[in-house]
Parts: structure tokens; C-alpha cells; sequence
């Protein structure tokens, strides 16, 4: 029989282990009957502060369900690459705790993968109930990691996605710690296709990631899969040194022909906070490349596993 196992990544989640609990427990049984496929559960506890282990070693789950437990908080792309080095199955489900990842969208992901597809991915329908700085954000966001690259990232695909074990092995086989998993599913390659899906509201709780954070993600994201930002600044530093050149140039021109005089101390001063500006900038974007090559030269592993539970044999 068809083995499948979903993959949920937890990082403060207790509030919401028994409405996750309840919904896996009333949907999958329904999905292996009608799907032929046989269905297992593996927790990755990326830390968590609060009783996220404990619960979940109280909760009762129809399937069998295992937990990985990290011994500190490596970041849900740690969680996850943890969780895809420890399958067994045919393929892998990645989905959230918060239940913003609809469960009945899981069907519809394996007749997906028994059509052809080795990457079967959800990506949002609509962002109209985002804000507007977000959704501008994000626009932004795909438009520079997508700029010059030879694997282009699907919009608004986040991790909520199916893997063929094919897939796995070859994201597996990727040497670097700093991981975008965004980008490495695209980068591998294979038959991939996406699936529309409406986000639903948290179970329980709010969300652990702040703007500042997903800031943080998205220049990370940037600085692992994309070399775009550097591009740009290079685009912008030859356009600044033309544009100064030709200011110069108008500036002679206006002392020998017109016998205009010099500009004064104002435009200078802002001529000299605009460069300043721009130079500090080049140097924060190389800065986070250099960075990045720095973390990578230490190899270090990309998570440790404090324990590993057997939760349920189903």
C-alpha cells in the first residue's frame, strides 16, 4: 500500500495540538479509505518554550505518529529539513500546526502526485485579507528572487506541499545549512504544479512571526537563493557614477561658458548623504552574502535531535 507520511513542524503550539489533533483524527481515515494509501504522522518540535512535547505526547492520534524533539530553536527550515531527512514513505506532506493549512486539500495533492507530479504545491488564491504593505511586500519579494534566476519560485506557494520520495533524496543530497526551502523544492526540478487554496484562520493563538521577522526571512530568502540585490546595486552604482559625471560635466560647462556660479552648500551636502547613503547600503548587501558564506564555511549541521518519540503505532 501507498505510504504517505505529513510532516508538521511545532514551535509553541500547545494551545493547538487538541483542535489539530480532532481534525487529523476525523479526515485522514476518510482519506486512506477512500485513497488507498496508509497515513502516518511525524511532529518535529522545533524548542518550543511552552508545553508543546508534553501535550502531544498526551494527545491520542488514530495514525501512527512519531516526534522528533530539536534541542533548541533552529528555525522552521531547520524543523523541516529534520523532518524530511527522518521519512520513510513514498511521498511527504508538509503542513502547519495552526490547521491555516486546510486538511481537505490533502486528497486532491496525492491524485496530483499519482498523475506524475513529484511536487504538488498550495499557493493562495487571494491575498485581498492582507494588508496592503504585505501584499506589496510580497510582490517585491518574488520579483527580485525571481529576477535573472533559471528556476523561477511559484507566487504565494508557501511549505504547505506534497514531495515525491524522489524529491526528498535529491533536497536531502543539498550541502548548504542556510537553508530557503522556498527555493531549494523549486531548484531541485522534477514535474511540479500548483493547487489553489484559501488560507484559514489560526486554531488557536497568534502567529510567531512578525514583520520584523518575516523581513528577516525575506532577506534571507534573497540572500540564499538569488543573487538579484547585488545585481541592483551594481545596476545602481554605475547609474549614480553617470549621472554624477554628467552633473560635473554641467557644471564646467556652466563656469566656462555661462559664468554661472557654483551651487552651494546645500546640494553639496545632500549630494554627499545620497552617496553616503548608497555606499553604506552596497556594503549591507554584500555584508549579508559575506555572512552567509561565513556560516556556511563553519559546517555546522543544520539542526540537533534531542529525542525521538514513537507517539502511536495507530
Amino acid at each position: 500500500m501507498t505510504s504517505i507520511t505529513i510532516l508538521i513542524p511545532c514551535y509553541n503550539e500547545a494551545k493547538g495540538i487538541p483542535a489539530l489533533a480532532a481534525a487529523l483524527n476525523a479526515e485522514l481515515p476518510k482519506i486512506e479509505q477512500d485513497l488507498d494509501v496508509e497515513l502516518s504522522l511525524l511532529f518535529v518540535d522545533d524548542g518550543s518554550k511552552d508545553e508543546t512535547v508534553n501535550v502531544l505526547k498526551a494527545t491520542d492520534f488514530d495514525a501512527p505518529t512519531r516526534l522528533i524533539v530539536l534541542s533548541r530553536n533552529f528555525g522552521k527550515e531547520a524543523a523541516l529539513s529534520a523532518g524530511l531527512d527522518a521519512h520513510w514513505s513514498d511521498a511527504v506532506i508538509m503542513m502547519d500546526a495552526d490547521l491555516q493549512h486546510p486538511i481537505a486539500l490533502i486528497p486532491d495533492m496525492i491524485r496530483k502526485w499519482r498523475e506524475g507530479y513529484d511536487v504538488v504545491y498550495a499557493f493562495k488564491s487571494s491575498r485581498d485579507q492582507e494588508g496592503l504593505a504585505t501584499r506589496l511586500l510580497s510582490k517585491a519579494f518574488y520579483r527580485l528572487v525571481n529576477y535573472g534566476s533559471r528556476t523561477e519560485l511559484p507566487k504565494n506557494a508557501g511549505d504547505y506541499r506534497l514531495l515525491d520520495r524522489r524529491v526528498v533524496a535529491a533536497i536531502g543530497k543539498l550541502p548548504e545549512a542556510q537553508r530557503f526551502m522556498k527555493g531549494l523544492y523549486t531548484w531541485v526540478g522534477f514535474r511540479q504544479i500548483g493547487i489553489p487554496m484559501t488560507v484559514a484562520e489560526r486554531s488557536t493563538g497568534r502567529t510567531s512571526f512578525s514583520p520584523i521577522r518575516l523581513l528577516g526571512l525575506a532577506v534571507d530568502g534573497l540572500t540564499s537563493f538569488s543573487i538579484a540585490p547585488i545585481r541592483i546595486m551594481s545596476i545602481a552604482g554605475l547609474l549614480i557614477a553617470t549621472l554624477s559625471f554628467l552633473y560635473m560635466a554641467w557644471i564646467i560647462l556652466q563656469r566656462l561658458f555661462f559664468e554661472a556660479p557654483f551651487n552651494g552648500f546645500a546640494s553639496l551636502a545632500v549630494l554627499i548623504a545620497f552617496f553616503g547613503g548608497t555606499t553604506v547600503l552596497g556594503l549591507g548587501v554584500v555584508g549579508e552574502y559575506v555572512a552567509k558564506a561565513l556560516l556556511e564555511a563553519k559546517r555546522r549541521p543544520i539542526y540537533v535531535v534531542a529525542d525521538e518519540i514513537e507517539l502511536s503505532d495507530g
